[in-house]
């Protein structure tokens, strides 16, 4: 594949969702040269899910992957049964190899969602560090210092708190760095926790005769609980996750946190997302653009090809999709009739008997709540519009809609075949009477 020296292209991979660059001038050089590299990025499978979090290095991969460079995925089954303590405040237990083996059977499917995997290496460093004896485990070990591992951070705060750390553990970065070795990388993907491993691979790299790597490390982000996002705490947001669950997840978290999403763990354009911005300091409610990030979230790993247009929040929650209906395909019921409800669940709606055979065809038409313009009964529920066509579709989460009491609804609107277990599609046709609905209050 012809490698692309797009300026543009290239400013953008530099900058979007960086944190540093070691060394952006040599990287940058290189890529303006349009001089194919190996970038590398390893991932320990010390859970069965990708995240969110994991995501970010997976972009940026994609990024130099749609510049025509070779991307090299580690699959860590080795290191993963080791541990890193880049960012652990405790020792981290050792895995077996058949968890870590369990562990990595669905990574490339999943990272597959963000990379075109038919031209990614993907290698198991097990390959080359079953091979290492004692006696290179020693070369390399001389390269470095124990001061170097224990002025780290994390690992000064456990001396000082008095907590083990493991030789183990010291061993790590040697191991994350000769990886960089083995593969010849060129460049180097991590997060923030990752950097003092990543310069190792540098250091070991000239020991063995290599140009030292460049390294690109992105931020951190935080998860669902406010803390940074880890299979340990369990507030990811997972690349497997069931698309009602994974939007979910996305809209519990922090406000303040969606440009920083749209930025790094999306790749809608850069003047999309300082559209976005604009809307949220104009005092746009930050819950309606949480919901066309999760809508983006969700798009990219359910929902269509890569590059694809942006999935609009109608297809969850009642807008009007391609179709009519808010799917584009098919009604979705978000509870059904006996069923208790959740407390995080929204709206709870069905469709009438009646309309399950037939498809939907008039998406926001007919009935709206109390706020939106249509007149209502008593308790603030709302009464068929006369002429209306009888099907019951709202603008369910306008600024009304949130204060608003108790409404029905006839059909739901939230057809996306990727959801289980849909039901037959509903159509309300021309007119009809207005048919018991399951009643919901807008939260």
């Amino acid at each position: 594949m012809t490698v692309s020296r797009d300026p543009a292209k290239i400013e953008e991979l530099l900058s979007r969702g960086v944190a540093e660059i070691v060394d952006r001038t040599s990287l940058g050089s290189r890529l303006r040269a349009g001089k194919p590299l190996r970038i590398k990025l390893g991932i320990d499978p010390t859970s069965p899910h990708l995240h969110l979090g994991r995501s970010i290095a997976l972009w940026k991969l994609r990024d130099f992957q749609e510049l025509g460079h070779q991307v090299v995925l580690i699959l860590g089954d080795f290191t993963g049964t080791i541990g890193d303590a880049s960012d652990k405040d405790a020792e981290r237990p050792v895995l077996d190899q058949a968890t870590v083996d369990a562990n990595l059977e669905t990574y490339a499917a999943q990272a597959g969602k963000i990379l075109d995997m038919s031209r990614v290496e993907v290698r198991r460093n097990s390959e080359w560090l079953d091979k290492v004896s004692y006696r290179e485990l020693c070369r390399q070990a001389d390269v470095f210092s124990v001061n170097d591992f224990v002025s780290r951070e994390m690992v000064a705060k456990r001396l000082k708190e008095g907590k083990r750390v493991s030789l183990r553990e010291v061993l790590y970065p040697l191991m994350q760095g000769y990886d960089s070795v083995a593969v010849r990388a060129d460049v180097e993907l991590g997060g923030t926790d990752q950097r003092f491993n990543m310069l190792a691979g540098r250091d070991l790299q000239r020991l063995y005769g290599q140009a030292p790597q460049d390294i690109v490390i992105n931020a951190l982000v935080p998860g669902t609980d406010g803390r940074k996002m880890s299979s340990s705490w369990g507030n990811t947001v997972n690349l497997d996750e069931k698309p009602r669950e994974m939007f979910q997840k996305v809209m519990r978290l922090a406000d303040g946190l969606v440009s920083t999403y749209f930025s790094v763990a999306t790749r809608v354009p850069l003047a999309e997302v300082a559209a976005v911005l604009a809307r949220l300091e104009a005092g746009e409610n930050p819950r309606d653009v949480k919901m066309d990030l999760a809508a983006e979230i969700v798009r990219v790993c359910h929902g269509g090809r890569l590059g694809g247009p942006p999935l609009l929040r109608g297809t969850f929650f009642g807008g009007r999709g391609a179709g009519g209906c808010a799917g584009g395909e098919s009604c979705r019921p978000l509870a059904r009739r006996g069923a208790r409800r959740r407390r995080n669940r929204r709206l709870e709606v069905r469709c009438a008997p009646r309309h399950r055979a037939e498809g939907c065809e008039s998406g926001r038409r007919g009935l709206r709540g109390p706020g939106s313009g249509s007149p209502s009964g008593r308790n603030g529920r709302a009464r068929p519009r006369p002429g209306g066509s009888g099907h019951l579709g709202v603008k369910i989460f306008s600024g009304a809609a949130r204060a608003a009491p108790a409404r029905r609804f006839r059909c739901g609107s939230v057809g996306d075949p990727a959801l289980p277990s849909a039901p037959r599609p509903c159509r309300s046709g021309g007119g009809g009477q207005f048919s018991p609905a399951r009643r919901f209050a807008a939260r």
